[in-house]
């Protein structure tokens, strides 16, 4: 991505000391709160929202949580008034969590199943140790069992994985297992595309990973079972619309994932709610889009799917508004094996914004460490659904994502966002919007 701001390479670049235990949940902080329990950003409604989200479940594409969270939105933005519809579209079922490994004496080994699933989903062969340096041994139709460096993964193309999976197709490996070295200690699913050629995979926990280790490097036989293809389901991506003669503002956010995902997907959902209400209100003579994505997890499927095909014009569109991943996810201290929470958000977190619209967003989110520090959108740095969004020709857009410490586990429930946390973020994407588009109500 040329000399530019990569969102992996950010994220990479936060690698952190792994923890083991995650200790309770701790009080957030927003800053400013307003008093008033009917504003759409105040800390009880979005906690409300944040709750709702996180009990629904497991929100992988087409799944029953992300079912009911796509029925919950839709009621809500009905009500208000906006006109909705779906797009559909087929993903993988990835309900399967778990698969194991079977050494020589009988031990089994519980890991984590990483899509995407394969036919061949049941290998025996020899264990191989290797870390990015290379293999230790003889790597050939053998088991890779891969350290990954420590970091706060997100994706099988990320930089710190990928030379893994070249390894990997090199030298004709059977299987790669992945011991996914983050700040949380658990097995970290990644995003991949199930379309792309990739070897039979599964997920190690570091905190369960010194007897697969001993194995590899003795270079022990084992048996991998990793779950089998469970077929195509249907995954939806919802959008809603008030139609009114003025230029367009589009807001969208993903809604699926992993795991609970209550830090990463959270935030984005709270505060598009929050937005729904508030805005038919606070632009009267603009066009509003909503935009609620499946298919996330599986490289930002739904979200390009509606760039292809259903998605504003580019030019009838004054403003794309993006809700990324964790941008208000609770910050961590990290001793040795356990991690303590703090009562501010992680500000290991991005803010873009399209040039000649930065100063107006770095002025609205200048109380919040790490996003106050917006970056330029442009081809060189943008990233991730920003990526797509700007790639379409879209003139003026800004948006936030982060991997706070629990990204992509499953222990990602609320002790890892509040609507304390929330609140502040939600109120500056409220503010940069209103001095954006309105500037003359909003004291631009």
């Amino acid at each position: 991505m040329g000399t530019g701001i990569s969102r992996r390479g950010l994220i990479a670049a936060g690698a952190t000391a792994s923890g083991l235990s995650v200790i309770g949940g701790g009080k957030g902080w927003a800053g400013q709160i307003s008093a008033d329990p009917v504003d759409p950003f105040h800390v009880a409604s979005l906690q409300r929202d944040l709750e709702t989200y996180d009990g629904f479940g497991i929100h992988r594409s087409g799944g029953t949580a992300n079912r009911a969270v796509l029925n919950w939105m839709e009621a809500e933005w009905s009500q208000i008034g906006y006109s909705t519809t779906r797009q559909c579209f087929t993903v993988p079922s990835h309900d399967d969590y778990e698969a194991r490994l079977v050494l020589p004496d009988g031990a089994t080994l519980a890991l984590a199943a990483q899509p995407p699933f394969r036919a061949r989903h049941e290998v025996e062969g020899r264990l191989c140790y290797a870390t990015l340096a290379g293999p230790m041994g003889q790597a050939a139709d053998a088991i890779l069992v891969a350290e990954l460096p420590n970091g706060r993964h997100s994706a099988l193309d990320g930089p710190l994985i990928a030379p893994f999976l070249a390894m990997a197709r090199e030298v004709e490996a059977r299987a790669i297992i992945l011991i996914t070295n983050g700040p949380s200690d658990e097995a970290i699913f990644l995003n991949t595309d199930t379309k792309r050629d990739t070897p039979l995979l599964a997920l190690a926990a570091p905190s369960r990973a010194q007897k697969l280790r001993d194995a590899a490097l003795a270079g022990h036989s084992a048996r991998l079972a990793t779950p089998a293809p469970a077929g195509q389901r249907p995954a939806e991506n919802l959008i809603a619309q008030l139609e009114r003669d003025g230029p367009r503002l589009v807001i969208s956010t993903p809604l699926s994932g992993w795991t609970h995902c209550a830090g990463e997907r959270g935030p984005g959902v709270a505060v598009m709610r929050a937005l729904s209400r508030w805005l038919p209100g606070a632009l009267p003579d603009h066009s509003l889009t909503l935009f609620a994505a499946s298919g996330h997890e599986l490289a930002e499927l739904g979200g390009r799917l509606w760039l292809d095909n259903g998605a504003p014009d580019p030019k009838q569109t004054a403003l794309w508004v993006h809700l990324g991943a964790g941008f208000a996810a609770r910050d961590w201290h990290e001793p040795p094996r356990r991690l303590l929470p703090l009562n501010h958000a992680d500000p290991q977190r991005y803010l873009m914004a399209s040039p000649d619209i930065l100063p107006i967003v770095r002025r609205a989110f200048a109380d919040e460490p790490g996003l106050a520090n917006a970056y330029p959108l442009t081809p060189d740095t943008a990233a991730g659904e920003l990526a797509h969004i700007a790639a379409h020709g879209y003139p003026r857009v800004f948006g936030a994502f982060g991997a706070h410490r629990l990204h992509h586990v499953m222990s990602d429930r609320m002790n890892a966002v509040s609507g304390e946390l929330v609140a502040g973020p939600a109120r500056a994407f409220r503010d940069a919007i209103a001095r954006i588009l309105a500037p003359a109500h909003s004291g631009e």
